[in-house]
């Protein structure tokens, strides 16, 4: 689960920097996401993994389970003692590697 976790961090670290870079509003950031959602549907259908119809209907069932999940983000320049807080239950080397790779990280509890 951690494993999971700590690719989908990366992967909305990723894409938060994308829409910083950007300079989208918030409103076209998240209707992008919104986009980008329903096309990563389009594909996962168009490679067989279900019909057009039950792909999106997936999608769209775990975009709003997402809004659910307590998480953190956690920018590199924040104080040491809310990183350790927010990592805290973790080992060091996995603290270190994800501080060493990235300034800004998305944290989910499981």
């Amino acid at each position: 689960m951690y494993n999971m976790h700590a690719k989908i961090g990366i992967f909305v670290d990723r894409l938060l920097r994308e829409a910083i870079a950007s300079e989208l509003t918030l409103d076209e950031a998240v209707t992008a996401f919104g986009f980008a959602s329903r096309a990563t549907a389009v594909v996962a259908s168009e490679s067989s993994d279900g019909s057009a119809e039950d792909c999106e209907a997936h999608a769209r069932r775990r975009f709003e389970e997402a809004f659910a999940q307590p998480f953190q983000v956690i920018f590199g320049d924040t104080d040491m003692e809310r990183l350790r807080e927010a990592y805290r239950g973790m080992s060091d080397a996995a603290v270190s590697a994800i501080l060493k790779n990235c300034n800004t990280h998305v944290l989910m509890r499981h």
